[in-house]
């Protein structure tokens, strides 16, 4: 599944396809890695809560929102 991760630092709002693995509801683990150069809100293995968003274009998408807390490294919502 491609989910959307914002791109840090770009200077206007940048959004990168990502793909990522569903886990349960709204909670995804990215899969993808940051190619160099740039860098991600979220990074590969992360796991994230995702919402709908609608962009400039007026196409709309999952981008991810929040990273799960984690205990002891693990994951807890």
């Amino acid at each position: 599944m491609t989910i959307y991760v914002y791109l840090v630092g770009e200077g206007t709002d940048c959004w990168r396809p990502v793909k990522a693995v569903q886990l349960e509801n709204n909670w995804f683990r990215i899969a993808s890695t940051a190619p160099e150069g740039e860098e991600w809100e979220f990074l590969c293995g992360d796991v994230v809560r995702c919402e709908v968003r609608e962009f400039s274009s007026g196409s709309s998408a999952l981008v991810a929102v929040e990273k799960r807390k984690t205990v002891d490294g693990k994951g807890i919502i």
